[in-house]
């Protein structure tokens, strides 16, 4: 029996494309292959051989589609992925349309910072700078392999293996990471960038363990011995984030034209999970309000001197000014880390102080109502008993737990 094969047709096999010979007039010359059908072999006058798909689509239209160039792609892999193509032609599917459109799409690391600049929360408002460092931090850490595909091939499996990646190093920070990318995606979805949010088909996998650190009576102590050892606008700082439980991103951003010291009341209006919120003012706190606007305005007036033009020289409305673009301090991390040296603390971070003044709260027995709703918590449970709720019990709890870590630190 003959192995030739057909007349004008080669077998895919080496020896086959090697021998096929080069076109001496025209610029280019197709070979076909027996099989699979609509493979072929473009061999040009300088001696390239590639490998095409070439078939007819449902309606008449001729597809012609490059696999590779030999000996880069085998004559196995131009076999699989010829099958692959003609697959796809033969229900329909376009593949020039596919890579037309792929040819279109932009890279993840432009589409990430498209998003960064344009996303916007339900109420209108841009990520905040914090958010936006967090993100930038997230994609820069464990995004790389991705950064430079185009949208349209970055598949869940892709997502799959940076998620499980991360998550061998940390829980928290694999579920942030996949948090981040389904944000991205879900925006470009929306934005018409792309069809589908692979992060979608990616299952949250692993389990944070709840963080409960707070400060005990003798850590209160120390905590407030050492805070004389750093500058007084960020010693109250912590004050106010330990005193009003307020989150740090929130107190930073704290603006005088907000608080209201004959009631007693601080308000937020854009807040973490959204709603607004009315933040009781302990005695304590007002007291330490009291100084920052104090030195504040001596500031101001020893400025104002020095310039003797009073257009030039402007008070800042937040409460703690900063020189960045915010207008207002961004991030205390020296002197949270010279605190906690001097005070012998350790496994601390700022937001703990939200969560000593809800410890306190409980220890001192109030309600987990009252200390969601001094803590602005949503929850699906507790949402309608918050919305019952006014500020006198939360005031009282606040006090109580206030007065008692003064008295535990030995300064009550």
């Amino acid at each position: 029996m003959s192995t030739s094969a057909p007349a004008g047709k080669l077998k895919l096999r080496v020896a086959d494309i090697k021998a096929a010979a080069v076109p001496l007039v025209k610029a280019q010359k197709d070979y076909h292959f027996e099989h699979p059908r609509g493979l072929t072999l473009r061999i040009s006058r300088a001696g390239r051989r590639s490998f095409y798909v070439l078939a007819r689509m449902r309606g008449g239209k001729m597809i012609r589609q490059k696999i590779g160039d030999y000996p880069t792609i085998t004559p196995e892999q131009a076999k699989i992925r010829a099958l692959d193509l003609l697959a796809k032609i033969s229900v329909g599917e376009d593949p020039t349309e596919e890579r037309r459109v792929l040819r279109g799409s932009e890279t993840f690391s432009t589409v990430f910072e498209q998003f960064i600049k344009n996303k916007r929360s339900k109420r209108g408002a841009p990520l905040s700078a914090r958010t936006q460092a967090d993100y930038r931090d997230v994609f820069t850490r464990n995004c790389p392999s991705i950064a430079n595909k185009r949208l349209p091939e970055i598949s869940s499996d892709d997502i799959s293996r940076i998620y499980h990646n991360v998550g061998k190093r940390s829980a928290a920070q694999a579920n942030k990471t996949r948090a981040m990318l389904s944000s991205v995606f879900a925006w470009a979805v929306m934005s018409k960038k792309v069809g589908v949010n692979p992060v979608a088909a990616v299952g949250k996998a692993f389990v944070e363990e709840s963080r409960d650190r707070f400060m005990s009576g003798e850590e209160l102590r120390r905590f407030f011995a050492a805070l004389n050892t750093i500058n007084p606008d960020l010693r109250d700082f912590f004050l106010i984030c330990l005193f009003t439980g307020v989150r740090r991103s929130n107190v930073q951003a704290m603006a005088w034209c907000d608080i209201d010291v004959d009631a007693a009341i601080w308000r937020i209006s854009n807040t973490k999970n959204g709603t607004p919120q009315n933040v009781t003012l302990s005695p304590e706190c007002l007291a330490v309000l009291s100084g920052l606007e104090e030195r504040a305005i001596n500031q101001w007036q020893n400025e104002l001197a020095k310039i003797g033009d009073d257009a030039k020289v402007q008070r800042s409305p937040y409460v703690f000014p900063g020189t960045g673009k915010t207008g207002h301090l961004v991030e205390p991390k020296k002197s949270w880390a010279t605190l906690l040296k001097n005070a012998e603390l350790h496994d601390l971070r700022i937001h703990d102080l939200r969560r000593t003044l809800g410890s306190w709260q409980a220890m001192t027995g109030a309600s987990l109502s009252i200390i969601g709703k001094s803590l602005n918590q949503k929850s699906i449970d507790a949402t309608k008993i918050y919305a019952r709720l006014n500020l006198d019990p939360v005031r009282q709890s606040v006090q109580t737990a206030t007065d008692a870590m003064l008295f535990a630190a030995g300064i009550k």
